[in-house]
């Protein structure tokens, strides 16, 4: 409509029928799907469910849509705030009271949704019966689970299925206790099948301990004989022990001498190696030295050309100076006679163009000469002359060109000549010509210039080659001149080092002998102690004092077990004890499960009983022909041909019941009767609508929730004029019959537009203009 905002008030539309009028395009599909505080446009959406459907498409940037309505007396209002750039919502449903709106939620459109469902009811319900959109899902496509709840909730027993899953809830909290009792009882029956077992380990642990104390006596009285025979053998260990005692020190002596001899031979050996290690680096020294001055001679010539070559680069380097300076000279006047061939070529156009000039000028003198002339020599022959001439019209024009004649041939007389501009010029070309002329092997003389100066670069670099090889080479004549002068001090260096490496070794080989004398001594007295100390002595304490340890173990070993034996006797007796308590508590568990079983039993029964296999099914069942009877009123307004039935229940194949869902239409033409479903678009249209309709006469009658106004959008296209009319007076009778104010729809036809009670006109630019009929 080409506009922001759009505001209608319908509160002063009478009573009736109020269809909307508008071209095609102009918005009524979109001002009707508002018409409804849901947060859904029904037209736009395949779900009643706010999840399913999406404002953001169908904004922009920053959106709004409210809506008061009111229910049972009660004014409400509804109001959702879009924006579609961050895909964010905000929702509020207000209650007026004492003149001011109360919000019922806290603008979260979860709690807003909630809040809705809770004033209005299931979406699903309100969108098949009050307000039936243009696409609306047709009665057909609900599945036999749908309908139930739509059912449920439009036949007011939702309280039902509640108390249905309360008993639910109880049967499972029951089952959980019935399995804990369960088990229990098996851990009670597990504990009381061990009693006999228990009775049997303690008359075995009794057994146990019996010969664990018997064969404690033995291992006492086997340690009493064994300490006895030890106590002998430790005398005889003391006797020897002394004797062990000098025996020991000797051995000691003789193994610190032994030590020594290890020690002064590793000392003779490391103090020979030293010197050894000297007098071989003092000859390799020599040896390299030798070498050294071997090359003196060499080096020293290498010397000589050195100082020759150096002098030879500076005589060349001397030259490079000059040969560089003449290619600098040279190559300024090469500068110098570009600028002036440049110049010169400048001066030749410039002496050019004011030849031209003044030839141009010399032809236009020449030609105004001319024509003064020839004006003068027809003066000659006019009889007019004197003042006469002057006053003639006819000859004034003559006598202005002749009176140029003197000024003409002055001025050419100068043109013939050249100007002093032009003298100049050509004096300043023939200056640069000569300078020009002066310098023809200038090129020559450059090249050349530089071909010597690339030679003496080449013959500077090849020298400085040979000088940095030079001095290279005579890296080593410093040192092979210094070491020349060491060679007689390091002969005496190596002849002193023998000195000492001779004396070292006899002063070792003396220590040495002297201590090998005294270790003969000490093994002479120690061949006079004899043999030594009796091992087998030690061995026998040893194997005994093994057996008594190991007698102590067992006897700790047998005491431990013993305590333990004790111990498991008293958990087994208190054992027993708890299994003539379980037996007791078996007793009492066994009649809890059974009356607990008979409890679940019942709960299941009424969790059935109330649920939608139930009660709730017999409660839809019989709501059916109620309906059936309000669709069949309506449906007599077109025609009476057809008549409907609901059938909740089918006879199965094998015999009994099922239940399910069908509309049956019986067409009174045909005398068939055949499933909605099966129907043309155009009786499916009519007879749909008497169902929708009857399910809100129904549900006026059967439910708490009142509703006043009744919702379609053009659902009349797939008729034809005649049924468009019926069409119109079932909506008529709905509204009588069901007490309703008012049926808001749209259509698209004159005649029905016509029999509405009030027709809201939508235009572009003008907005909205409400007439009533």
């Amino acid at each position: 409509m080409d506009l922001d905002e759009i505001e209608i008030d319908f509160s002063g539309i009478p009573d009736g029928v109020v269809a909307f009028s508008a071209p095609n395009g102009t918005g009524k599909t979109t001002i009707v799907d508002s018409l409804h505080p849901y947060r859904i446009m029904p037209f736009r959406t395949g779900s009643y469910s706010p999840k399913a459907f999406s404002f953001y498409e169908h904004c922009y940037g920053e959106a709004a849509k409210e809506l008061i309505f009111a229910m049972n007396g009660t004014r409400y209002r509804s109001l959702v705030l879009i924006e579609a750039a961050k895909k964010k919502q905000e929702a509020y449903l207000f209650i007026e009271a004492n003149g001011e709106w109360t919000p019922l939620n806290d603008g979260k459109v979860e709690s807003y949704d909630t809040a809705v469902e809770g004033l209005l009811g299931n979406p699903e319900l309100f969108f098949m019966s009050v307000f039936r959109a243009q696409n609306a899902k047709s009665l057909t496509a609900y599945s036999k689970g749908d309908i139930k709840e739509i059912f449920t909730e439009l036949l007011g027993i939702d309280h039902l299925k509640i108390l249905s899953e309360r008993a639910g809830g109880i049967k499972i909290e029951k089952q959980r206790s019935l399995t804990a009792l369960r088990d229990e009882k098996s851990t009670l029956s597990d504990a009381v099948k061990k009693a006999e077992d228990i009775e049997s380990e303690l008359t075995g642990i009794a057994e146990t301990r019996k010969a664990a104390r018997a064969e404690t006596e033995s291992l006492e009285a086997a340690i009493a004989a064994g300490q006895e025979r030890l106590s002998a053998v430790t005398v005889k260990i003391a006797e020897k022990a002394m004797k062990l005692s000098q025996q020991q020190e000797i051995e000691a002596d003789i193994s610190k001498k032994k030590n020594t001899i290890v020690a002064l031979l590793a000392e003779q050996g490391k103090r020979t190696r030293d010197i050894e290690a000297k007098i071989s680096r003092v000859k390799s020294k020599i040896a390299a030295n030798e070498t050294l001055i071997a090359k003196l001679p060499e080096l020293r010539e290498a010397e000589a050309k050195k100082v020759v070559t150096e002098q030879e680069l500076q005589m060349l380097r001397h030259q490079l100076t000059s040969a560089d300076t003449e290619y600098t000279v040279l190559s300024s006047r090469q500068e110098n006679l570009r600028k002036a061939e440049g110049l010169m070529k400048d001066k030749e156009k410039h002496l050019q163009k004011l030849r031209l000039e003044r030839e141009s000028a010399l032809k236009i003198a020449s030609r105004g000469l001319e024509v003064a002339r020839r004006e003068k020599e027809k003066l000659k022959g006019t009889p007019c002359g004197g003042e006469l001439a002057e006053g003639c019209v006819f000859v004034t024009s003559a006598l202005s060109e002749v009176k140029k004649i003197p000024e003409l041939e002055h001025e050419l007389s100068l043109l013939e000549g050249e100007s002093a501009d032009e003298i100049k010029t050509v004096a300043d070309i023939s200056n640069l010509q000569k300078i020009v002329a002066g310098n023809t092997d200038l090129a020559a003389r450059i090249k050349e210039a530089l071909a010597a100066k690339k030679e003496l670069q080449d013959k500077t670099k090849e020298l400085e080659k040979k000088i940095a090889t030079f001095g290279k080479t005579l890296e080593e004549l410093p040192k092979a001149i210094l070491v020349e002068e060491e060679i007689p001090s390091l002969q005496t260096e190596i002849s002193s080092l023998e000195v000492e490496l001779n004396s070292a070794r006899e002063k070792g080989d003396q220590d040495i002998s002297t201590i090998n004398g005294e270790i003969q001594i000490l093994k002479d007295k120690l061949a006079e102690l004899g043999n030594g100390f009796d091992q087998g002595f030690e061995d026998e304490k040893k194997t005994l004092t093994a057996e008594i340890e190991k007698a102590k173990r067992d006897i700790a070993v047998l005491t431990s077990k013993t305590e333990e034996a004790t111990q498991r006797t008293g958990a087994l007796t208190a054992e027993l004890r708890r299994v003539e308590s379980a037996k007791n508590r078996l007793t009492e568990i066994v009649a809890k499960e059974n009356a607990l079983a008979d409890e679940i039993s019942q709960w299941a029964t009424l969790e059935k009983a109330l649920g939608n296999d139930g009660i709730i099914a017999l409660e839809i069942s019989d709501a059916g022909p109620q309906i059936t009877t309000y669709a069949n009123e309506l449906l007599k307004i077109i025609g009476g041909r057809f008549s409907v039935k609901i059938e909740t229940q089918f006879i199965k194949a094998k015999g009994g019941t099922k239940e399910g869902f069908d509309i049956v239409v019986y067409d009174a033409r045909t005398n068939e009767a055949k499933s909605l479903k099966l129907l043309s678009g155009g009786e499916k249209t009519w007879v749909e609508e008497a169902i929708t309709r009857a399910i809100c006469l129904y549900r006026a009658n059967a439910s708490g929730i009142t509703y006043e106004c009744l919702f379609s959008d053009e659902k009349d296209g797939a008729l034809d004029s005649e049924k468009k009319k019926e069409f119109f007076d079932m909506k008529q009778r709905v509204l009588e019959l069901g007490g309703y104010k008012n049926e808001f729809c749209i259509t698209q036809t004159d005649s029905l537009l016509a029999r509405a009670d009030a027709v809201i006109e939508l235009t572009k630019n003008h907005g909205v203009t409400v007439r009533k009929n």
